[in-house]
């Protein structure tokens, strides 16, 4: 059967708004790709932020816009352009083939690994099979003779850096990391602004974190775009961003307090110091101990220091001596700052130059020649009478004079040099002393996301937007400071019987319609070779014939696996149909047809718009119904249960059962079963039945214009997580 796609409804509102509902068939594999078409996006100027390491051990921000983002994922890093080779070129010949071996000989390698590596990197094709690989001799010209540009791959790089995210249960900011970044068309977006002066540029339904879990923009300020181009909100949107430091958010201390966390766990996890939060605990009046448990100690445990006394035997009776001594009392005391010290230091400074002069300006115990300063071997407070003598004098670096005097080694030296022996030798006699690290704050940065008021939205026209991926456990990410976030129905496999799968995989295979050779970027321009083309195939075939034995061994009584799990091995050689309601089609259009589009993507596509524009629209008055796969002989039926029909048909892809009867009965069965789930069933076929909208301008779900037939369950969204399910109830 291969590809195909047909409009199943055509309908227009009294208000003008179209609304169409599409089949179409096409390769399982590209199933993926096809539901990547993303309508929440984010403006090309949005930043992301990332966290790199520093050399103080904290980490500092580092900002790039998700346009330059997506060009370095999928281009690579400035093109360069290759430098011509000093390479004998009259003895490459054109028409020929030449090993790595042969073509390391020419160039002048040492080795035949540098020739692949480096032809690896510029892009020269290779011919052959493996271990035969083969080099043509015009490629061979070219690279001699340069010219041309190269990129090198980035996306290793970027997919290491670490993006901000938010936990989405404790508010705290982690990182996470970029899975894919895409290019999703040009669309309205609008610029919005909080109270504190962050702003982002996003499309209407892309959704941001607020107080009562996630909403598209449209849905968190119920914006409309009026006729003349401005942005109508309701002023009371709260989103959530990222740049409070946690331990200045009461309620953050407050919750991690009311969840047992104490004082010092809390100021461990911040990596402050305890009376950093003690002093927070005050100012926002948050007990740093539990009162009771307080009360309990007091009153049954006696004190630890209860009947003992203390004194300093030194200090006993002596007023003031209990304080640090100081000035001539200390037993560091070298005589103060006099003015004849005051001229020591002065003349010793007209001294240095020449003092350095003489010693080659190295250091006399270490031999470095960085920051040289002038010390006195004989110390000053020890001998007077040698400060003005040139030869006691010795060119010292910063480093071994600030150890010299930290560690008061200055007479230990003097008796080292009394003794006869070399400055240099000094350090060899001392050891080195390990000194305990000092305590070093973290640096403060963002750690928690909080909501701020929104103040306005704007509308800032078409412009080009992105979407970025991430890796879990929570699919959003911080972008320029905001707390982000990363609709059709299908046949699913889960729901077809296994040999009903087996049959229609090996009479009617999915095979891709363009064998695209391996490059850089993410769609290929250039197909493989007709031979080549042939040994594809046939490996593709054999893949093919392999799955289907497996899959039929799994479905063998002594295994009896279910069809959920059998079906998946088929699925890369199956074919899938799709049912596709929607009222704005441009953007999707314009993505899918373009060029770089996946080939079968792009084949799909291109019948899709092909019957788009031969369609012609039915009027839907108000209060009537868009009913895809309703027949004209059942349009006398009541309206609850046609709804109910097209439903149940959406979720099953035609308007037979898996018998290929027609069964009203059998319909509205599977209605139920489809609505019984509550918040957990399947909803995505209500989405297809809708009804028109006095304002052709207002969005239900993802339709604007018409109200989705979902939207009128309250229970088709969920709003708390679930309980936790016992094994038996799985």
């Amino acid at each position: 059967m291969g590809f195909s796609a047909r409009i199943l409804l055509d309908s227009i509102s009294d208000a003008g708004a179209r609304l169409t509902t599409m089949e179409a068939r096409y390769p399982r594999f590209i199933h993926s790709e096809m539901m990547t078409h993303r309508v929440f996006c984010l403006g090309a100027d949005t930043k992301l932020y990332f966290d790199l390491p520093s050399r103080g051990g904290g980490t500092k921000r580092f900002t790039m816009t998700i346009a330059e983002f997506h060009e370095k994922w999928h281009q690579g890093a400035k093109a360069r352009p290759h430098k011509p080779r000093i390479v004998p070129v009259d003895l490459v010949e054109s028409n020929r083939l030449y090993s790595a071996r042969e073509a390391a000989c020419l160039f002048g390698y040492r080795h035949y690994t540098v020739v692949n590596n480096n032809f690896r990197r510029v892009g020269i094709p290779r011919i052959g099979t493996a271990g035969r690989y083969r080099y043509k001799g015009s490629d061979l010209l070219a690279y001699a003779r340069g010219g041309g540009e190269h990129r090198h791959s980035l996306r290793g790089r970027l997919e290491r850096m670490d993006l901000r995210s938010c936990d989405e249960d404790t508010r705290a900011i982690y990182h996470t990391h970029v899975q894919d970044v895409t290019f999703s068309g040009y669309q309205p977006v609008y610029r919005i602004t909080t109270d504190d002066g962050k702003t982002i540029v996003a499309s209407a339904e892309h959704r941001f974190l607020t107080p009562t879990g996630w909403s598209t923009l449209r849905e968190a300020a119920n914006l409309n775009l009026s006729v003349n181009g401005i942005a109508l909100w309701n002023g009371d949107a709260q989103v959530a961003v990222n740049g409070v430091d946690a331990l200045r958010d009461p309620n953050w201390l407050r919750e991690m307090r009311e969840k047992g966390y104490s004082a010092k766990a809390i100021a461990d996890h911040l990596g402050v110091t305890l009376d950093q939060v003690k002093y927070r605990f005050r100012i926002s009046k948050i007990r740093a101990s539990n009162p009771t448990e307080v009360w309990y100690r007091s009153h049954t445990r006696p004190p630890w220091n209860k009947g003992r006394r203390y004194s300093n035997l030194k200090t006993r009776g002596v007023p003031g001596r209990a304080h640090v001594r100081r000035g001539s009392d200390s037993h560091v005391w070298r005589g103060g700052i006099t003015a004849e010290r005051r001229l020591i230091g002065a003349w010793t400074q007209t001294q240095a130059f020449r003092l350095h002069q003489k010693n080659g300006f190295r250091c006399n115990m270490c031999g470095s020649g960085d920051r040289l300063h002038a010390h006195h071997v004989d110390p000053v407070a020890h001998n007077p009478e040698r400060a003005y003598d040139l030869s006691n004098l010795a060119s010292v670096c910063e480093a071994c004079h600030g150890r010299l005097h930290h560690r008061n080694l200055e007479l230990r030296l003097l008796s080292h040099v009394q003794a006869g022996q070399c400055l240099d030798s000094f350090w060899s006699t001392i050891g080195e002393v390990r000194l305990r690290a000092p305590f070093r704050m973290k640096k403060k940065r963002a750690t928690l996301a909080h909501f701020v008021k929104v103040i306005s939205i704007d509308y800032v026209g078409v412009r080009p937007t992105y979407d970025v991926e991430v890796t879990g456990p929570f699919h959003n990410f911080v972008a320029d400071g905001f707390v982000v976030h990363n609709s059709r129905n299908a046949a699913s496999s889960r729901a077809i019987p296994i040999k009903k799968m087996i049959e229609a995989v090996r009479e009617d295979p999915a095979m891709p319609v363009f064998w695209g050779k391996n490059q850089a970027g993410m769609s290929a321009r250039e197909e493989i070779d007709p031979q080549t083309l042939e040994r594809a195939q046939m490996e593709w075939q054999k893949a093919l014939i392999d799955a289907l034995a497996h899959a039929q061994r799994l479905t063998e009584k002594d295994i009896d696996l279910h069809k959920q799990l059998v079906n998946r091995l088929l699925e890369p050689f199956a074919w899938i149909t799709v049912i596709i309601t929607a009222s704005e089609w441009s953007n999707f259009f314009t993505q899918r047809c373009h060029p770089d589009a996946q080939p079968e993507i792009k084949h799909v596509a291109e019948l899709m718009l092909e019957a788009y524009r031969g369609s012609a629209p039915t009027l839907v008055p108000a209060g009537k119904w868009h009913l895809p796969l309703i027949q004209d002989d059942e349009r006398t039926l009541s309206d609850d249960v046609l709804c109910k029909l097209s439903v149940a048909r959406c979720a099953r892809v035609s308007y037979l059962t898996h018998e290929g009867r027609r069964d009203h009965e059998k319909d509205l069965e599977l209605f139920e079963r489809l609505l019984g789930g509550g918040a957990n069933g399947h909803w995505s076929p209500f989405e297809h039945v809708a009804t028109p909208l006095a304002d052709p301008r207002a969005h239900s779900g993802n339709f604007v214009g018409w109200e989705q037939y979902r939207k009128r369950f309250p229970q088709e969204n969920a709003a708390v997580f679930p309980e936790r399910y016992s094994t038996a109830e799985r």
